[in-house]
């Protein structure tokens, strides 16, 4: 399913789901979401990111490219809680790219404060959330993830 950890990844096509996986560099999911985002998606997402981190072997970053979505629905909403309320052992860090759209900043960062979880955090801008990421990334994982966020979302 996923290229060879060394080679690009590129971005899939939309198909009729909201939402699409990428791995870059064999270590960073890259979720991007749209809405509307049934909680049926977001079952069918989680599924597909358990077994393909399954399919690799040490730490994982998570990145979410939200700059898709606008309103998130309150069933999802709780799902996402407590989804982000498990810490997997081996997750690094997951840092979720809000954009700019006021109301889904809100509620992306009341579910963030609710699952409490400090290796998740949510930004609106790029920059920010690349800082926060520039430890632990290898200069070919940064440069592959600003390639990836330099596509349209």
């Amino acid at each position: 399913m996923f290229p060879h950890p060394n080679r690009r990844t590129r971005v899939p096509r939309w198909s009729r789901r909201m939402w699409q996986l990428s791995l870059i560099q064999g270590r960073i999911f890259l979720v991007r979401v749209k809405t509307p985002f049934p909680l049926s998606e977001l079952h069918e997402m989680r599924a597909a990111l358990t077994q393909a981190i399954e399919r690799t072997s040490g730490r994982y970053i998570g990145v979410a490219d939200l700059r898709g979505a606008t309103v998130i629905a309150p069933e999802v909403a709780d799902a996402l809680i407590a989804f982000f309320s498990v810490e997997h052992p081996r997750l690094l860090k997951s840092a979720l790219l809000l954009g700019d759209n006021a109301l889904l900043v809100l509620q992306v960062t009341r579910i963030l404060r609710t699952a409490a979880s400090s290796r998740r955090r949510g930004f609106t801008q790029l920059p920010a959330m690349m800082e926060w990421l520039h430890s632990d990334l290898h200069p070919a994982e940064r440069a592959q993830l600003a390639e990836m966020f330099a596509q349209p979302a």
